[in-house]
């Protein structure tokens, strides 16, 4: 025959664990803490490294596109480009130097790169007065622009990946505002 057992809860305080609750509640005001810690200036920094890298982008095409009349075609686009952007290594010095003053903020370039979808729709609008052929006939020269910038200011920490997220993440907004519908 079974007999059946109940257990009971010992009520001693000598071998009692806080409640789990109590265990949660530690948890998330630890987390606050840490947030409210994270100062605002970072967050504000991060977007002012976002803007210098599209900003350090669009003055790179801005100068191969006044200076391209200059170009003979004795050596290939791409030498013709990476003076310029070699110009702007300096973008890359600024991640680095904001990475090593904060280790857990995510520099990468999908993260500095990315456009919102307000952003992106509001290129497509611009674009779309402008016509699709000079979507098919930028296509080369941003690809190619994109892969010497990136490869310049991403090659500071010699990872492949990077460079090529980079280039993704520049060749993204493009495709989004010059992709047929």
């Amino acid at each position: 025959m079974m007999k059946a057992v109940m257990l009971r809860p010992t009520l001693s305080t000598e071998h009692s664990h806080p409640p789990a609750a109590m265990a949660y509640i530690a948890l998330f005001v630890s987390m606050a803490l840490c947030v409210a810690g994270s100062s605002p200036s970072v967050e504000q920094d991060l977007q002012e490294l976002k803007a210098d890298v599209w900003a350090g982008f669009k003055e790179m095409m801005l100068e191969v596109q006044g200076k391209y009349d200059t170009y003979d075609g004795s050596g290939s686009l791409k030498e013709f480009v990476e003076p310029f952007a070699i110009k702007h290594k300096g973008v890359g010095q600024k991640i680095q130097d904001f990475k090593e003053k904060h280790p857990e903020a995510d520099v990468g370039p999908q993260s500095l790169i990315t456009l919102s979808t307000e952003q992106t729709q509001k290129l497509h609008t611009e674009v779309a007065a402008g016509g699709t052929w000079l979507c098919n006939l930028a296509r080369g020269p941003i690809s190619l622009a994109a892969g010497v910038y990136c490869n310049a200011v991403f090659g500071w920490n010699f990872q492949a990946f990077d460079i090529w997220a980079c280039f993704v993440s520049f060749l993204i907004p493009f495709e989004a505002v010059c992709l047929p519908r």
